[in-house]
């Protein structure tokens, strides 16, 4: 029988459900969403990371419960101010309205963040141009103010059947698993602002089920609630002090788990005071110069300048390439003849691994932090490797991206570019087929040859660029459904393209000049997944560099691929690279000059995003939220082993260089008062 008092609250049964205001010890809602974040966060390292041993199996399970205290605490401290307002308004308003107005409240506040994160959901090129786009971010937003809400309504939920509660406390705990490997399954490095919402989803969600289960005990005294809470304090203390002081545990934690990456940072405080060191012995442009090399340039400054042709890849792995040892399917073929004829990188870095910015700093010989060559200053505009090309005599073609993926505002003639061919802007169409682009092509080597003007041609193809995140195989190769076969058939496709130009070029191209064919890629990929950080298969990436007085070798010297590139290509062609270049020419290195010891000195710096990054010889430094790795290619090519702990001092030099080098080269573009502010281009892949 269910009586209905004055408050309009039902009054019923022990088997049955009633509504009142949330019972029950803080200590142990606020243990029990711990153990229920922490505890899935684990689990979820452990069954899907290979990086882990036994022990730091265990180790980490500690560590995962201690540093979530903190953020544990304030999900259940918002639930407890909730149903505290709820008890004041019961006062004037009968409990179902005050919990729905303590709801509405919360969804109001939450809502300023809701509509940030909505924005930035539909914020790319081709959400911005998507219909109704205004109706979708408010929808969004409304949804997310919505979620906070319900949230705040559920947590006055009162069962008094035990089945009952354990039902709505498995239903939370399944949520959170699900939220937290969705956070770590779908892009993870990518997207951060939604990946921090998820976690925010499984704070709460641990929250809620911590407050359900909290329920079945009786209230605990006030002197044991206080002892409880210093005793969880003290435990969030020595996990975040083993945090700040280990590197390797903290470096798993923060680059393989989902949840802890995006709302939790390290207590940096709590880390051991390290001396500042002095980056001697390193630098980042080395002087390669000689009597030697000086006599080379002036040589093919007074010869006929030789044809260029750039055969650019996007999103191309070293690891699926023939010539780099890749033997499960027949991806490059031509490739690999190509190679066989000329010089080989073994390590070869994209500094900012993304298209625009890749494309941008190639064709300015600077890196370009952010914008995109749509908006260089003048002053770097007026060195760009095209326009210092024309003004030696070559006709110019570019097929290339240096903007989002639906816009067109790059203007050609900015850069004095001959024939410009413009990339696709259909939805869902990443190229045109071979014998459409050909035409374009063909036009440009048949015009220079009429003009009798040495042939400049750089095309960036986007045929093994995902298309809704997965990739489009090509139809002669039919290899199989898997990412790796789709993505090795659209690199077989791609591969058809290397012939063509090649006959294009052996037609109508001046004979006498030769050419210097450059086989590289803007940056790699992850074939299994999604995901922009700065591991090995997304910033190595293959160089191959053939041409006439280029013995065929093997090289393992680091090179930073684009801005080298700029340089090297206007050494070849017989112009001195400018010294505001950021990057080296690599002719030395490809004609066996004597550059002794001084590119092992060399640091490349790397940023992508919030991580950043260096490699210095066979060493590589990954930092993200503060936690920090140090890789040794030559014992760890797949980087897994963290050593810095052990080569403390020499990463710290690494660190320290790359970190001053990253901030001269985008203060130099940020601050030169040329800077066109009419472009709106955001980052998109």
């Amino acid at each position: 029988m269910v009586t209905q008092g004055q408050d309009e609250s039902p009054v019923v049964t022990a088997s049955a459900t009633k509504w009142t205001e949330p019972e029950g010890p803080f200590v142990l809602a606020w243990m029990a969403a711990t153990a229920i974040v922490g505890g899935v966060e684990w689990l979820l390292l452990i069954a899907q990371s290979r990086l882990i041993t036994p022990r730091q199996g265990v180790l980490l399970l500690g560590l995962g419960l201690g540093h979530w205290l903190v953020y544990a605490l304030g999900s259940v401290l918002v639930l407890r101010l909730a149903a505290e307002a709820v008890k004041l308004l019961q006062r004037w308003q009968s409990r179902s309205r005050a919990r729905g107005l303590v709801a509405g409240v919360f969804g109001l506040l939450a809502l300023p963040y809701a509509i940030g994160l909505a924005r930035f959901t539909f914020s790319g090129p081709r959400a911005r141009v998507m219909a109704h786009h205004g109706w979708l971010v408010l929808a969004t937003a409304t949804g997310v103010a919505c979620l906070f809400g319900f949230a705040v309504w559920l947590s006055g939920l009162e069962t008094r059947a035990r089945w009952q509660r354990w039902g709505w406390a498995s239903l939370l705990v399944a949520a959170v698993l699900g939220v937290s490997w969705l956070s770590r399954a779908v892009m993870p490095s990518e997207y951060e602002p939604l990946h921090g919402f998820l976690a925010l989803l499984a704070l709460t969600g641990s929250g809620l089920a911590g407050r359900v289960l909290s329920r079945e005990r009786p209230p605990v005294p006030v002197r044991r609630e206080l002892f409880g809470m210093g005793m969880l304090l003290a435990c969030a203390f020595l996990a975040e002090l083993r945090l700040a002081r280990s590197e390797d545990d903290s470096w798993i934690l923060w680059s393989q788990t989902a949840c802890s990456r995006y709302v939790t940072q390290r207590w940096s405080f709590l880390a051991e005071r390290e001396q500042m060191v002095e980056a001697s012995g390193l630098l980042t442009k080395p002087e390669l110069d000689t009597e030697q090399t000086l006599a080379w340039r002036k040589q093919r400054a007074e010869a006929l300048a030789p044809n260029i042709v750039i055969f650019s890849i996007d999103g191309l792995v070293p690891t699926h390439v023939g010539a780099y040892g890749y033997a499960a399917r027949p991806t490059t073929p031509n490739i690999d003849r190509m190679a066989r004829k000329g010089v080989r990188f073994l390590r070869a870095f994209s500094t900012y691994p993304a298209t625009k910015q890749f494309n941008s700093s190639l064709l300015l010989g600077r890196l370009v932090p952010e914008y995109g060559a749509t908006r260089a200053p003048e002053s770097f505009r007026e060195r760009a490797i095209t326009r210092l090309l024309h003004a030696r005599g070559y006709y110019t073609l570019v097929q290339s991206w240096f903007e989002s993926s639906t816009s067109h505002r790059f203007n050609a003639e900015d850069f004095q570019i001959d024939t410009n061919v413009e990339k696709i802007t259909k939805k869902g169409v990443l190229e045109l087929p071979m014998a459409e682009r050909m035409v374009a092509f063909e036009r440009h080597v048949r015009e220079a040859e009429k003009r009798k003007q040495p042939v400049f041609m750089w095309m960036h193809l986007l045929s093994t660029h995902p298309v809704n995140h997965a990739f489009v195989p090509h139809p002669k190769f039919n290899w199989g459904p898997s990412r790796a076969e789709t993505y090795d058939s659209a690199i077989a496709g791609t591969d058809l393209w290397l012939p063509e130009l090649e006959k294009l070029m052996a037609a109508h191209a001046d004979p006498e000049r030769g050419t210097i064919w450059i086989i590289c890629a803007d940056h790699g990929v992850r074939v299994e997944s999604a995901g922009r950080d700065l591991y090995a298969n997304i910033v190595r990436v293959p160089l191959i560099i053939v041409g006439p007085g280029f013995e065929p070798a093997t090289l393992d010297t680091p090179v930073e691929t684009a801005v080298d590139l700029a340089a090297t290509v206007l050494d070849v062609a017989g112009i001195t690279p400018p010294d505001s270049y950021d990057g080296i020419s690599l002719v030395p290195l490809l004609m066996r000059g004597d550059v002794g010891s001084r590119m092992d000195k060399r640091v490349i710096p790397l940023m992508r995003g919030s991580w950043r990054g260096a490699v210095n010889g066979p060493f590589k430094l990954l930092r993200y939220k503060d936690s920090v790795s140090f890789f040794d290619s030559r014992t760890d090519p797949n980087e897994e082993n963290n050593i810095y702990s052990r080569k403390k001092s020499l990463a710290r030099k690494i660190w320290k260089l790359a970190d001053a080098e990253l901030k001269r080269r985008i203060d130099a573009f940020r601050t030169t008062k040329e800077l066109a502010s009419n472009d709106e281009d955001t980052e998109e892949e």
